[in-house]
């Protein structure tokens, strides 16, 4: 009986051996269009909830994805952009 067991264990870690699989990909991603759209002067008030509507200069599609940054320092050393929404993270 423990024969039995052993080579049911020993086949069975044969089987359920898993495989990887490095895809090398030396090929650059064609399918992927990032553009950057600048507006300065964008006042979100209580008065206005808030909120600002800005339109794109180009059609967006469902597939598409806006990112939203914020500049929240400026310097010599550059500038610096967070991305909205903000996560903040406290103690309680």
């Amino acid at each position: 009986m423990k024969k039995i067991t052993l080579l049911l264990a020993f086949i069975g870690m044969i089987i359920l051996q898993s495989c990887t699989f490095n895809e090398v990909n030396d090929q650059n991603d064609s399918d992927t269009i990032s553009e950057v759209f600048e507006y300065t002067n964008v006042d979100l008030t209580s008065g206005n909830g808030y909120r600002a509507i800005l339109n794109f200069p180009h059609p967006t599609y469902t597939s598409d994805m806006v990112l939203v940054y914020r500049l929240a320092d400026y310097g010599s050393a550059g500038d610096v952009w967070k991305l909205l929404p903000e996560t903040y993270y406290f103690n309680d």
